[in-house]
């Protein structure tokens, strides 16, 4: 490998400015992705394509629609909510939405109100036509009677007219369209029963004396941007239709996503800007070299870079991948410290290639192997921050060789000095006795060098005292709480999570489980009073959580209060209830239905208890009852952390050890940068329980981050170490000039990680604050166990570290 690097380091030193232009070609090309980017917030960001649940919910959306825009009016007057005026400005707002296409249904107080007028045209018209008939039986009848009598009489001959024209009215009634009432009486008597009562039909839409509801149900499965376009829409008909008398909130859980996804994309560009200006500090402060900030320029270019190629591959943005930005910036920026470091001390692309090359790659490698393991996680949003994290590393080593090196050697190469007197002085500084350096090196060298002496005097009682505190942290892993409530993650100052809120508080619930029912035929006799049966039960049994039971049964029941209904009345009154409503429970070909539970915002512990209640309770029908919805997908997302989390971290930790086996052929060598880490993930969630922060979709990674990110650190001094005893020197010596050469390195990335993780405790979002919070206890943990805990135990195993020498 070494070989490798070396010839890589021939190929700049060669052709310095052309490897420089492919380089920023290449990247070039890569930055054209960014455009592609996409955000996503849906349910796909939850729950793999294949689960089961996510399965159900999305046949069950193709059937009866998907998420709901809803549009709470409120009308602080008193008495003016359902005015004529008010009502006709709702019911124009429906008009102009009636011929989008990915709209599944609309229901408010006006569209009820139509659908009730329709039917009253409908009457009409059937009793037109009967009245017709009547006279003219009534004519008929006349005329026997005027024949007896001998004559024909006028009455007779304007009876037959009136007939005629009724006839012809009723022929011509289908041009005529029903619409809303023209005046408050007619009005009132639609929505009001005769003791002055709102009638039933309209108690989902029509909360109390001051609010209603507009409940614009969204075609199934529909796509972000879609969905978002819809809700634009509909804010800016309601901008144009002016209302004077009422005010309006536009909620629901796509105005929710969108609102989101807006308040990402700024956190985002918020945080990456701060990583900025954290790392220069750093650098300026910690790494004394020439040209230090171009380390930043090179990491600033590769994550670029890497959003573009995010954007190329079709990986979207989440609430958890947006972290990755400032991580990568922090991460990154190690290599590219490490190789300039090394510059600065070799004076040759050459020979820094040579040295450090498989250094770097090797603890790219482990920090790539600890990413892979987050695609194991079930949750698709884990997956795609293990891709994002897994390609920046990538793109963030290949351009600290390709981008950082030509840059620092035509640097050299345009000073006016002979190519002769350079190689004489590379020659000279390689070959300089590593004590002379020594003596001339910074004091944070010199403190690092007293400091190591006194770690290894130590090295039993600072083992045991880590080996401890990991055990104990291990030991409480599990009484750690998860936390997957959505809304908890988000920026509680954001306006469309308060106005979520107030809805929530205004309708009782705005979260769903769906009970999906398939058979042959949904309205048997049997299926009919299961639905009954069930939907009561569900009522009684369950109202602590349970707001409002809704189904086909419901709608019928508007219509027949009170009374027993045969199977084929039970159909009939089906056949005549409006179709848009009776869409939203059962399907057209009456083989699919739904019976909607709207429920309480609840923990996600009591809803997984919830639908496991409700599993059991209804295994006693024929029909195939399937238990799906958002707040379901939820539980599945809670599941697959709790069950991912472990694995993956166990997977990392099996996927470097493997890694470092197969390049170092040598058990001790491979577990040893493993060890530190791995103590410090089991101190990780001893602090997490202490501290009370709970498990998150994002603080479950920490166990693979960490792994991937400590070991990087653990990797170099290794590393370093080896070099410097292949050179001959004892132990002691090699391990104090290994941490005195590379220690300012390592400071400084360690501290510039740190500073890009110290970024997100400053973001809106809660989930990222914590998880920003841990990582930088852990990484300082990392950090500073590779100056306390690993040094002791190379020492303790360099003994078993055969070949040691030869290699």
């Amino acid at each position: 490998m070494n070989k490798l690097f070396e010839k890589i380091g021939e190929l700049i030193e060669k052709r310095p400015v052309k490897t420089l232009l492919f380089s920023v070609l290449l990247f070039i090309i890569l930055f054209t992705g960014v455009s592609r980017i996409k955000m996503a917030t849906g349910n796909e960001t939850l729950v793999k394509d294949d689960n089961p649940v996510y399965q159900s919910n999305k046949e069950m959306e193709e059937s009866f629609g998907g998420e709901a825009i809803l549009v709470l009016f409120t009308d602080s007057t008193q008495g003016n909510l359902l005015s004529y005026e008010n009502i006709n400005k709702i019911w124009d707002v429906e008009q102009r939405l009636q011929y989008e296409e990915n709209i599944f249904s609309i229901m408010s107080p006006a569209s009820i109100v139509h659908q009730m007028t329709e039917r009253q045209s409908f009457e009409i018209k059937k009793q037109i036509l009967t009245i017709s008939d009547g006279l003219v039986d009534v004519s008929e009848q006349l005329q026997e009677l005027s024949n007896l009598a001998g004559g024909n009489t006028q009455l007779e001959m304007k009876l037959n007219e009136i007939a005629k024209g009724l006839e012809i009215f009723h022929n011509k009634s289908n041009m005529m369209v029903a619409t809303i009432p023209g005046n408050q009486i007619e009005l009132d008597q639609i929505i009001y029963d005769d003791q002055k009562a709102i009638r039933t039909i309209f108690k989902d839409v029509i909360l109390d004396d001051q609010n209603c509801l507009m409940v614009v149900k969204l075609q199934g499965n529909l796509g972000d941007e879609e969905k978002k376009r819809i809700g634009k829409e509909l804010i800016s008909i309601l901008q144009k239709e002016e209302f004077d008398n009422l005010s309006y909130i536009v909620s629901g859980k796509p105005i929710l996503d969108a609102s989101l996804q807006t308040e990402m994309k700024s956190n985002m560009m918020m945080m990456v800007v701060l990583a900025v200006m954290i790392m220069f500090i750093i650098l300026a402060i910690v790494f004394k070299v020439r040209w230090r900030m171009l380390s930043l320029g090179v990491i600033l270019l590769s994550v670029i870079a890497t959003l573009g190629f995010m954007g190329i591959l079709s990986v979207p943005i989440t609430m958890v991948s947006m972290a990755v930005f400032p991580i990568l910036i922090g991460l990154g920026i190690d290599y590219s410290i490490q190789f300039h470091n090394r510059y600065e001390e070799e004076k040759s692309v050459k020979n820094t290639m040579r040295q450090m090359g498989k250094a770097i790659a090797i603890a790219v490698f482990a920090t790539v192997l600890g990413f892979i393991s987050l695609y194991a996680s079930p949750v698709p949003m884990i997956q795609d921050f293990g891709k994002m994290l897994t390609i920046g590393a990538g793109i963030s080593f290949m351009g600290s060789i390709f981008l950082l090196m030509p840059i620092l050697y035509l640097r050299e190469k345009s000073k006016d000095i002979d190519k002769g007197i350079i190689k004489e002085i590379t020659q000279e500084i390689t070959k300089i006795k590593i004590e002379k350096v020594v003596e001339n090196k910074t004091w944070l060298e010199r403190m690092l060098k007293v400091f190591t002496k006194a770690v290894i005097k130590l090295s039993i009682p600072i083992l045991i005292v880590v080996i401890s505190l990991a055990a104990l942290g291990f030991f409480v892993d599990k009484k750690v709480g998860v936390e997957t409530d959505i809304e908890t993650f988000m920026p509680q100052k954001m306006d469309a999570l308060k106005d979520i809120k107030v809805i929530r508080t205004k309708v009782g619930s705005t979260d769903q489980i769906a009970l999906y029912l398939k058979d042959t035929s949904i309205l048997t006799k049997e299926n009919i009073r299961w639905i009954q049966e069930k939907t009561k039960e569900i009522e009684e049994n369950y109202k602590d959580v349970v707001v409002s039971v809704k189904s086909i049964d419901t709608l019928v029941g508007n219509l027949s209060v009170g009374q027993d209904l045969s199977q084929e009345d039970y159909i009939k009154q089906v056949d005549i209830l409006p179709k848009q409503q009776v869409n939203m429970f059962l399907n057209e070909k009456q083989t699919e239905a739904v019976i909607l539970l709207n429920i309480k915002h609840i923990p996600t512990k009591e809803l997984q208890a919830l639908t496991e209640k409700l599993a059991k309770n209804t295994m006693d029908t024929n029909m195939k009852v399937q238990i799906t919805g958002k707040s379901v997908l939820d539980i599945e997302m809670v599941n697959g952390l709790t069950s991912g989390r472990v694995i993956m971290t166990l997977i990392g930790l099996i996927l470097v050890f493997a890694a470092l086996f197969l390049i170092y052929r040598n058990v001790v060598k491979a577990i040893i940068p493993i060890l530190p880490v791995a103590l410090i993930i089991g101190m990780s969630s001893g602090i997490m329980y202490l501290l009370g922060i709970q498990f998150t979709p994002i603080t479950a990674t920490l166990g693979a981050l960490v792994l991937g990110m400590g070991t990087e650190m653990t990797v170099m001094l290794l590393e370093r170490y080896l070099e410097e005893r292949k050179l001959g020197k004892e132990k002691m010596e090699s391990m104090i000039i290994t941490v005195t050469m590379i220690g300012k390195a390592i400071i400084a990335s360690g501290l510039t990680t740190v500073g890009g993780f110290s970024v997100l405790m400053t973001s809106r979002f809660t989930i990222l604050r914590d998880f920003g919070f841990m990582t930088v206890i852990n990484i300082s943990l990392v950090l500073i166990s590779t100056f306390v805990v690993l040094p002791p135990i190379i020492i303790l195993l360099d003994p078993f570290m055969k070949g040691k020498k030869a290699n």
